[in-house]
């Protein structure tokens, strides 16, 4: 069973050691435990943790509410390499979590062209492109969904 709750201050730490993992590189943009503690303090942000089984710390989410709507943006999906597989029902919990506890209406993200895997969960999931742009030389792909 995969589950996401509010993340724990004292769990950044383990974000940031995901966050070096060699799966992480050429999808993410690496964040510091810094990073990660600045916006911890943002209460725009939020940082679920994904549990696998209730209680196994499997990845965590990067939520940022925009102000004055009911829409979220996903900053970071990030899945630790021992728990690979699990992000479909992370990404399902997430939206649940956003629908009960933030109600949040819309969602959107996005992602890197060359990330295969997560585009295929995100379309398999019903997310749609809405506009595509450059970073870093490299292709991105904007998705959004309806919630």
């Amino acid at each position: 069973m995969v589950t996401v709750r509010k993340s724990k201050l004292g769990e950044l730490h383990e974000f940031a050691k995901m966050n070096e993992q060699s799966h992480v590189a050429n999808h993410l943009n690496i964040k510091s435990l810094e990073a990660h503690q600045v916006e911890y303090e943002n209460d725009n942000v939020i940082f679920l943790g994904i549990l696998f089984n209730f209680n196994q710390l499997a990845g965590y989410i990067i939520l940022v509410k925009e102000d004055n709507t009911q829409n979220a943006q996903i900053k970071r999906v990030l899945v630790d390499e021992r728990h690979l597989g699990v992000g479909q029902k992370a990404i399902v919990a997430m939206e649940n979590y956003c629908i009960t506890e933030l109600k949040i209406e819309k969602i959107w993200l996005d992602v890197f062209k060359s990330n295969n895997r997560a585009i295929h969960i995100y379309e398999k999931l019903g997310y749609k492109v809405f506009k595509e742009d450059e970073e870093d030389s490299r292709a991105v792909f904007f998705y959004e969904k309806m919630l």
